[in-house]
């Protein structure tokens, strides 16, 4: 369960759930809770947003500035970003509807593919 979103109420009702369904049918569920870690920030973009297709390279550049982010390019806020990524890593962004995928760094830059077709993300 992804407990970055919906209250403590709603979480308990949906393990009861799975808990209730596993006992009819005899069975032992284990049930995962993704618990919310650091949030990185991507910054803003001149067009206020950015469509991008699956396979697009995207760059995540510490050294961007604010308004500055493209359908290239953007900025983020944790400067160490691109030593942390290692080609194949996935990143989720917007709280896991869009996502790109390592592809490698170098410097102040991270590079990424899109992995899947993205709505608008905008700041």
């Amino acid at each position: 369960m992804n407990f970055s979103h919906g209250s403590p109420e709603d979480h308990k009702m949906r393990a009861d759930k799975v808990r209730e369904i596993a006992a009819k049918l005899g069975r032992h569920v284990a049930i995962l809770g993704d618990l919310q870690g650091p949030k990185i920030r991507v910054s803003t973009f001149k067009e206020g947003k950015v469509f991008l297709n699956i396979g697009d390279k995207f760059l995540l550049d510490a050294n961007l500035g604010k308004g500055e982010g493209d359908k290239e390019k953007v900025g983020i806020d944790y400067k160490g970003l691109p030593a942390d990524v290692v080609p194949g890593d996935i990143l989720l962004l917007d709280d896991g509807p869009r996502s790109v995928k390592s592809t490698g760094s170098s410097g102040h830059e991270s590079v990424h593919r899109s992995d899947r077709r993205w709505s608008p993300l905008q700041q």
